[in-house]
């Protein structure tokens, strides 16, 4: 993985097992897809094979993610684009 961190950050990670939990191993599988800017790709017809999630059970869990803000969907005929929602360094300080 190309991102600084081998899982979400702590916050968003305890958010998504507080509120949806049935969607947090989506979510901790989903994140080491993605590429150094952010995003992840994935083919519509790959999704059982990849998460062995039956395809309407990866999509609720993926818009229960969505509704956290923990990441953001662009659904098209033959793939999902999934933007995460990444650490803003600068406030680590605060």
């Amino acid at each position: 993985m190309s991102n600084s961190w081998d899982y979400p950050p702590y916050p968003f990670l305890s958010q998504v097992l507080q509120h949806c939990p049935q969607a947090g191993k989506l979510y901790l599988d989903l994140w080491k897809t993605q590429d150094k800017e952010g995003f992840s790709v994935l083919q519509k017809k790959e999704i059982s094979s990849l998460f062995y999630l039956h395809p309407l059970a990866f999509k609720r869990k993926l818009l229960d993610l969505c509704s956290e803000g923990v990441c953001s969907l662009m659904e098209e005929d033959d793939k999902y684009v999934i933007e995460f929602i990444s650490w803003d360094k600068e406030f680590d300080d605060l």
